[in-house]
């Protein structure tokens, strides 16, 4: 996803605090914040701007949020953990992880289940979750039948 797709993505879907949210979208959106907050100090000191900015920004970024830790199969309500020292670090982590691979109990992976870029270039992740299927696998939590239906959508035929 683009910037622009993203923005788009985030306000279309400002109230929507289900589903999911890729990493894209949540990072270009939360550029697009730190821009428009950023511009509003710049053409107004006073911080009337920014306030304005920062209140008509916070519910499509609350959205996108909960979204994006749907992504990665938590509840939104993990955002609270930033309220204590250090939670914000964790949701951090959460935020630059990639999402679960197929449908998680919010809905299928934004973009489908084949992580890549447009076009259908796979990037470097999927040497990773081969292994993460192979431990999967090894460890009898998923059946050969699952594996090879996991391992058939990362791979191309």
């Amino acid at each position: 996803m683009d910037f622009q797709g993203a923005v788009a993505s985030a306000f279309r879907n400002y109230a929507n605090f289900s589903g999911r949210a890729s990493r894209s979208e949540f990072w270009w959106f939360t550029l697009f914040w730190i821009l428009v907050v950023l511009a509003s100090v710049v053409v107004d000191r006073s911080g009337a701007l920014p306030a304005v900015a920062t209140l008509a920004l916070l519910l499509p970024n609350l959205a996108v949020s909960v979204r994006r830790l749907h992504d990665v199969a938590h509840s939104g309500w993990w955002l609270l953990l930033g309220i204590v020292p250090f939670g914000s670090l964790v949701i951090l982590v959460f935020f630059v992880l990639d999402g679960t691979l197929g449908s998680n109990a919010w809905g299928p992976r934004p973009g489908g289940d084949r992580p890549g870029w447009p076009g259908g270039t796979p990037i470097l992740g999927i040497a990773d979750e081969l292994e993460k299927l192979d431990r999967l696998r090894g460890s009898s939590t998923i059946s050969e039948e699952e594996y090879q239906r996991l391992r058939g959508r990362l791979l191309p035929p």
